[in-house]
């Protein structure tokens, strides 16, 4: 690092490191104590952190700021990093086919983002699983400007798709058949969240530890929101949990180890719902299927939120499907309540009325 002068040139350049990359710019000067000087503020902006990099001269391989973006973003703080690590692999292989295998991450355009989206479009991916590789993208850009390496987010003001919220949920009926369909391994974890409404990540981290079986309550911290959440057992669910072998530490293990969402629990999952003849449902919405029947047998929102670990009852909402049949029957009850008699009298009353008044001739 320093100022030198290029062979055939007046005027002194300098050297230096910022975020990681060697950075070379002109002084634009002749005279050396200047450039000495200009070295000195350069340096002093880079310690501070207030120096601004001219991204457009800047080179940086996609691929290693992916991995600096894993590496000190993605695995420490999130729990989903290994989709950021398949969206993100996807990403890198759509702008190599477009710029080539040396792409850099300030190559990468508004442009490209909209055929990265086209791609996945004709690749047949679902109008909600385009959004979130758009919106992890998102994010991954986002943090690159924060380090320097670019100026613009490339997906801002890419058109996300609307998505409708999900209001699928199963009734007793259909509770009965799929537990009747599920596989005995299978089974338990199904029946957990159905009987708890717990995020399915937290079904397969349960540990003993968590369960006070004499008190029938369960305590966990929950993954996704951090935020600990207690609650009592049904008898139905301590019978449940307490006949399964102990193997590890954990409830639901495989080799001593916590399940994951993929493997055998996501096909086992899936035939299940074909045996039983139900389409369109995703484990997720087990939890739903929590929340509305709660509130159907007469539980409170407020309630309902406590229960599923969330800090508001609008939150809950979401979670709440009000059947068909409910609404007919609310309906019909306000109708029952204000016919009969009273109207009757009214009617009664108006008839006469009109039956008394004197006829025009």
């Amino acid at each position: 690092m320093g100022i030198f002068r290029q062979r055939g040139r007046k005027t002194y350049r300098m050297t230096y490191m910022a975020n990681g990359e060697r950075i070379q710019e002109s002084c634009h000067t002749k005279d050396r104590r200047l450039a000495q000087q200009m070295f000195e503020m350069r340096k002093a902006e880079v310690f501070k952190g207030t120096w601004l990099p001219d991204t457009k001269k800047m080179r940086t391989p996609l691929h290693e700021v992916i991995k600096q973006y894993m590496e000190v973003y993605s695995k420490p703080t999130k729990i989903s990093w290994k989709e950021d690590e398949r969206i993100l692999k996807r990403f890198r292989l759509a702008m190599e086919a477009e710029l080539g295998a040396g792409v850099t991450i300030q190559e990468i355009t508004k442009l490209h983002i909209e055929l990265f989206k086209a791609r996945l479009k004709n690749e047949e991916c679902s109008e909600a699983r385009i959004n979130r590789h758009l919106a992890s993208a998102r994010t991954f850009f986002n943090h690159a400007i924060e380090w320097k390496k670019i100026s613009v987010n490339p997906v801002r003001g890419i058109k996300f798709y609307k998505e409708l919220p999900r209001t699928r949920y199963l009734e007793t009926g259909d509770i009965k058949t799929l537990l009747a369909a599920c596989s005995p391994r299978i089974h338990p974890i199904v029946f957990t969240a159905i009987l708890t409404g717990l995020r399915q990540g937290d079904i397969l981290k349960l540990k003993w530890n968590d369960l006070d079986f004499p008190n029938r309550k369960v305590s966990i911290i929950q993954s996704k929101t951090k935020i600990a959440l207690a609650f009592q057992m049904s008898e139905t669910l301590a019978k449940l949990l307490e006949s399964l072998p102990r193997l590890c530490s954990y409830v639901f293990s495989e080799n001593g180890k916590p399940l994951t969402g993929y493997g055998w629990v996501r096909t086992d999952f899936q035939s299940a719902l074909k045996e039983a003849g139900i389409s369109k449902f995703q484990f997720r919405d087990l939890r739903r299927t929590f929340g509305t029947l709660q509130c159907l047998q007469g539980s409170n929102l407020k309630l309902v939120a406590e229960l599923m670990g969330h800090t508001s009852t609008r939150m809950a909402e979401l979670y709440v499907q009000i059947p068909q049949q409910s609404k007919k029957e609310a309906v019909d009850k306000l109708g029952e309540s204000l016919s009969g008699p009273p109207l009757q009298r009214k009617a009664t009353v108006i008839a006469k009325t009109r039956h008394d008044k004197p006829l025009l001739t």
